[in-house]
């Protein structure tokens, strides 16, 4: 053998073991082969074996592909020892392999310097393009094709949403568990057959074993690899790390502990509350660790104390959960250790936080050293309008007894957060997401100024008046407000509907992150990644077709616990793992197959979302700030980058599936449907044939957009569909949208000046109007001249009023109450107005004529409708007034008319009032807007005796229906709720305020309880709802904004919904669908989406549910998709008959609906909503275990409780 790269002359003496060190080839990693070959044959003895050569000595005929300057560097590397060579010689083919050794990087670091180190990283690179790892070269047989180095991280060609859905589900292992408390916490959760102490509700089998993962991540957390590293086998089968990024090479790993927590992404509607609450419960009195820069040695005692008080300090300084040990035995009897209890309270533990050392001044400044108390309570943060679903959760699962918990609420800014001493007594304190980003102001005034270290300097405020006394503004250190948080070093904290912390720089991920401080970390979410990020079993619910998932019977054996049975396997019986896949599995499967592979900077925002709650609130090591280390950049590491220099995202790394299987805790779907049973879902698409006033609406946009299209000639910022007109395009397609429930913006003005705009273009000479344009602008124009026959429509214009269809009603007033004035069978009548008749009909039921002054009552309900119109229209920009060529104002703006917009921000909805006698009522307005609107007038409400009385079978009154409305979809709504209300809840998504106005006219109208759940309520009022739908049995419909219907809510009361409009997004209506179907659901679900047929709508519709998840996330607006922008742009007129009326104006509804003396009148008042004189909040009947005011100010008699015995 040749002599080693240390017999060089550039050696360095061995010293030290250095000689025996280097010497030794099993302290270097295998790495691989270099092809050559010879330009003329060996003539070395024993050619063909394999033998040690310096760089040096390498032959200058063999044709190696490496850089001249890199040969040098490679000298000296192999003369220090980094490098070693062999060389092998075939000569039947003139062949020559080199087989090439590396030094791992941890390994001899006192024979090395750290300048030489960074050498080989340089060298080694080019290297690597040339090496073939192929076992069989390695071992001398040159016979098959080699195996490239792959220098950069192992691809992982799979979509961030297939790696999400294929995670394991979990599987919680007591026995690896060495911490004696944690175990015995698992166990207690994961024993099914009993129900965990302080918990009401039999946890499902799943939610056992999701639980029991959680505290197992969080007692007992695993080592994972670095991400810079990855595991790879060399040609001898021997196992060594290497990092792609900084080509270093390890013999051993480097290992990070997980967090002490992670997200729990359970799919929605599966009980990550429940889940929640039976972890606290399972670890109660648990205490987190002092952290070891912060520990000290057991401080002397004057005396010998007691017993119980160095018991009490040794288990406070270990961290041992004493109070639940000794409550444990407490609970099992006859053993009175109340003393002992009581002594373990009154001494919580506590560590000090070091000052820092004060600076080398003449007068320095000394900071005492600042007192921590660990605390085993949990922070629980949730959006404002889900704080009431949380209390509701509480009591529905936890006992109210002293096995269950205590609750501090803080959710409204006048609320303070209690000093450490009392938040010590807590088990749960519940923030509103807002209340708690307003702890943002630790270290300020109120003014927000912070105080600067250093000198201070010196008041420069004026002078009171003539005086020498200053009128001082300066920041004074008693006026900066310290949050009692910080003082308290927590066991946990959850974040619910967590997603919104993907943020490095809001307010509450920075209070969460820097000023709270918890040993454990949960995100709850089963969208990890809003709108990115979801599991496949929620597609399901989105499938175009229409599509029923059966429900899954549970097995066998049940347990009654809590507030309903549920089921479980048997214990001694297992799931069969050969079952045949039903076809929801086989639907989920292949759903999964189609978005199985990567797809490029598509999967970018995703993984950001995910990498900005692992690098901010979860605290992943190397990814967080740490003052151990520098911080990792995360789209460095979760991406293979074919580049040393640039992010290329080829793929995703190794690395990221590592952090997702040991940070984020799912149940896989398959495995949920062992365990429990979920009634079907069926959705189904509902096409109906719109009514004579929808098609109007349709054509006149037609009309706009072929007007704008053929005077622009599509060219230029004028045309719609210019990239220029991104906005003004996307406001009218809004529009158009909402347009196919009912739409009365546009104007008679509005059509005659599109009309006349297109007649000027049309009359002049020398345009560049095609043929087939000047084809589609006739009939256009066909369609608006015989539309200005219709003074129904007119009608409707001026009121925006929407219009319903009455038979029988009474002849001496048909006149005065037709919206338009015609008399006609069946007459149309504008919605607000025919609340007021039936008010007016109602309050007169005990006197001899109920229908006398119906007449007045019509003249005067007329003069508001318009005359209020022509108000808001003087305010506003004239009608037939252009912003784009052929494009009226109003189809841009929002149709809203000032009364909708106070119904909105009100209660609930439109109260009718009697317009013979006005009386308003005060309304809360929940709106965050300012904006000054006047409140409704509320209908008057009807004696007690009035409301008994019933119409004789010979009234004419009696026969007076509802035959239909101008909407079809209105009509197939009405038509299906009063079908199922009385028997089921339904919940209506609405995309538009107005449609929400009309929906909620027609409810007062039928006399059915409902509820707006708007975007534009407070938080609080928002959390009052959810509330009382779920517990008041008279509240029936809940008619909800589908944008808030990814708020984490649980509307599990309802078993019907309704999408008015089709979503676009299947992220939202997903979200929005298991809103219902989720736990806790006894009844099947049936969702329907209603759609127009013929329409723009309908081939919208069926394009979005075509396109892939990477065409929705690049598209912003639905709108902005091309294939959308082609079918708006090529939509034609709807047929549309004109001369008739009546009846072929309507839709009509199959069962005609009786409008006088309805049953339910007089009983509208929905308990803790609505009071007399205005709106009361909602009292709840909890066991005194909550509390939303600190205890100083209870014992000092001030504030009030938040939950009331």
């Amino acid at each position: 053998m040749a002599a080693s790269p240390l017999d060089t002359s550039t050696a360095k003496p061995a010293d030290d073991g250095r000689q025996e060190f280097f010497s030794n080839l099993d302290n270097y990693i295998r790495l691989g082969c270099i092809h050559t070959s010879r330009q003329t044959p060996s003539t070395y003895d024993g050619a063909e074996e394999w033998r040690e050569l310096a760089v040096r000595d390498i032959p200058e005929d063999l044709a190696l592909d490496i850089p001249n300057p890199l040969w040098k560097v490679l000298q000296k590397l192999h003369a220090e020892g980094w490098t070693r060579l062999f060389l092998k010689d075939f000569l039947e083919s003139a062949a020559v392999v080199l087989r090439v050794y590396v030094l791992p990087h941890d390994t001899g670091r006192k024979f090395t310097d750290e300048k030489s180190r960074k050498s080989v990283q340089y060298v080694l690179r080019p290297i690597l393009g040339v090496l073939d790892v192929s076992p069989k070269t390695w071992s001398g047989d040159v016979r098959f094709p080699p195996q490239d180095f792959d220098q950069w991280a192992t691809p992982v060609d799979n979509s961030l949403f297939y790696l999400f859905n294929t995670l394991p589900s979990p599987s919680p292992s007591p026995r690896n568990v060495r911490n004696r408390y944690t175990r015995t916490a698992m166990e207690d959760i994961l024993n099914i057959l009993k129900p965990l102490r302080g918990l009401k509700s039999l946890l499902y089998p799943y939610q056992a074993r999701t639980a029991a993962a959680m505290v197992q991540h969080e007692g007992s957390p695993s080592s994972q690899l670095d991400p810079r590293l990855e595991s790879r086998t060399a040609p001898d089968g021997s196992v060594y790390y290497y990092g792609s990024r900084e080509c270093s090479f390890l013999r051993h790993p480097v290992m990070y502990e997980c967090p002490r927590g992670g997200i729990l992404a359970e799919t929605m509607g599966l009980g990550k509350t429940v889940i929640c609450l039976a972890v606290i419960l399972a670890t109660k009195h648990h205490l987190p660790g002092t952290p070891p820069e912060h520990q000290r040695p057991p401080p002397s005692r004057p005396k010998v104390g007691s017993l119980v008080d160095m018991v009490i300090a040794s288990a406070n300084r270990h961290s041992v959960p004493l109070k639940s040990g000794l409550e444990r035995r407490h609970a099992k009897g006859g053993v009175e250790l109340t003393p002992c209890i009581n002594a373990v309270t009154a001494s919580p533990p506590t560590y000090f936080i070091s000052a820092p050392a004060p600076r080398a001044t003449r007068n320095p400044t000394t900071v005492p050293d600042r007192k921590v108390w660990l605390s085993s309570g949990t922070i629980i943060v949730v959006p404002g309008n889900l704080v009431h679903q949380w209390q509701s959760e509480i009591k529905k699962h936890v006992v109210g007894d002293e096995f269950g918990l205590k609750v501090l609420i803080i959710d409204h800014s006048r609320t303070t957060v209690p000093s450490a001493n009392e938040l010590l007594q807590y088990d749960i304190v519940l923030f509103s997401r807002e209340r708690f980003r307003a702890e943002i102001m630790d270290g300020s005034d109120r003014q927000g100024r912070r105080a600067v270290h250093g000198v201070k300097a010196k008041c420069q405020c004026s002078y009171i008046g003539a005086s020498r006394v200053r009128d001082c503004t300066c920041l004074q250190e008693g006026e900066l407000y310290h949050s009692p948080l910080k003082d308290v070093h927590w066991l946990r904290i959850i974040i619910d509907e967590g997603h919104q912390f993907s943020s490095s720089n809001s307010d509450a991920v920075s209070v969460a992150s820097k000023l709270v401080t918890a040993e454990r970390r949960w995100i709850v979410s089963g969208t990890p990644a809003r709108n990115h990020l979801f599991g496949v079993e929620v597609d399901v619910a989105t499938n175009d077709e229409d599509f029923t998932t059966p429900s899954t019977p549970a097995r066998s054996v049940s347990f009654q616990g809590g507030d309903d049975a549920r089921a479980f396997p048997p214990p001694d019986t297992t799931p069969s793992d050969h079952a045949p896949p039903s076809e929801i599995q086989l639907h989920r499967e292949v759903m999964l197959e189609q978005r199985k592979h990567f797809n490029g900077k598509e999967e970018i925002k995703g993984a950001k979302s995910i990498g900005l709650l692992a690098s901010n609130f979860l605290q992943v090591r190397p990814f967080s700030e740490s003052h151990l280390e520098a911080k990792l950049d995360w789209e460095q590491y979760i991406y293979r980058h074919e580049d040393r220099f640039k992010k290329t995202y080829t793929a995703f790394s190794l690395s990221l599936k590592r952090i997702l299987d040991n940070l984020v805790i799912k149940t896989r779907p398959e495995d949920v449907e062992k365990d429990i049973d979920l009634p079907p879902l069926t959705h189904k698409i509902v096409t109906l044939e719109p009514s004579f006033y929808d098609k109007i609406t349709a054509n006149l946009f037609i009309l706009v957009l072929t007007g704008n299209a053929v005077t622009s000639e599509r060219e230029d910022a004028d045309y719609l569909f210019h990239k220029a007109s991104a906005k003004s395009r996307n406001s009218l397609i809004h529009n158009l949208r909402q347009s196919n429930f009912f739409w009365t913006a546009l104007s008679e003005s509005d059509v005659l000046s599109a009309v006349g705009n297109l007649r000027r273009y049309l009359g002049k000479p020398d345009t560049k109007c095609s043929a087939e344009d000047r084809v589609l602008s006739n009939l256009c124009l066909e369609f608006a001249e015989s539309l200005m026959s219709v003074e129904n429509w007119k009608a409707l214009t001026r009121s925006h009023e929407m219009g319903i269809f009455l038979s029988n009603w009474p002849e001496s007033s048909t006149t005065t109450w037709a919206l338009a004035g015609v008399a006609e069978s069946p007459i149309m009548v504008g919605l607000t107005q025919l609340l007021q008749a039936q008010s007016h009909i109602n309050s007169n039921l005990i006197s001899e004529d109920p229908a006398s002054g119906l007449d007045a009552v019509g003249i005067t309900a007329a003069n508001e409708a318009f005359n209020e119109t022509e108000e808001k229209d003087e305010k506003e920009p004239k009608n037939g007034e252009m912003v784009k060529k052929g494009v009226p104002t109003s189809t841009l703006a929002t149709q809203s008319s000032r009364k909708r917009k106070s119904i909105l921000g009100s209660k609930i909805s439109p109260k009718k009032t009697s317009p013979l006698k006005p009386k308003p009522k005060a309304v809360v307005n929940d709106s965050k807007s300012q904006e000054q609107t006047p409140k409704p007038n509320p209908r008057k409400r009807a004696n007690s005796a009035n409301n008994r009385v019933q119409l004789p079978a010979s009234s004419p009154l009696l026969r007076t229906s509802i035959a239909g409305t101008a909407s079809a979809k209105l009509s197939y709504l009405l038509e299906k709720v009063v079908a199922y209300y009385q028997d089921e809840k339904i919940l209506i998504f609405y995309d538009n305020g107005d449609t929400a106005f009309y929906i909620a006219q027609c409810m007062e109208l039928l006399h059915i309880k409902h509820m707006i759940y708007a975007r534009t309520l407070r938080s609080e009022t928002k959390s009052k709802y959810i509330v009382t739908f779920d517990t008041d049995p008279s509240v029936r419909v809940l008619l909800m904004d589908i944008r808030c219907g990814a708020e984490g809510l649980n509307v599990n009361k309802a078993s019907r919904v309704f999408f008015i409009n089709p979503c676009c997004n299947p992220g939202m209506e997903a979200q929005a669908i298991k809103r219902s179907h989720r736990i806790g659901q006894t009844r099947p679900v049936h969702v329907e989406t209603l759609i127009l047929k013929g329409t723009i709508e309908e081939a919208m519709f069926k394009r979005s549910k075509v396109m892939t998840s990477a065409e929705h996330m690049r598209t912003a607006e639905i709108s902005d998709d091309k294939t959308v922008a082609r079918i708006i742009q090529n939509a034609r007129p709807l047929e549309v008959e004109f001369g008739g009326e009546g009846e072929r104006q309507m839709a009509g509804l199959e069962t005609p609906q009786q409008l006088f003396a309805r049953v339910g009148r007089g009983e509208e008042r929905i308990e803790g909503i609505d009071v007399e004189g205005g709106a009361e909040g909602v009292e709840f009947g909890f066991v005194g275990c909550f509390d939303s005011t600190p205890l100083d100010a209870r014992r000092r008699g001030g504030g009030e409780m938040g939950l009331t015995q």
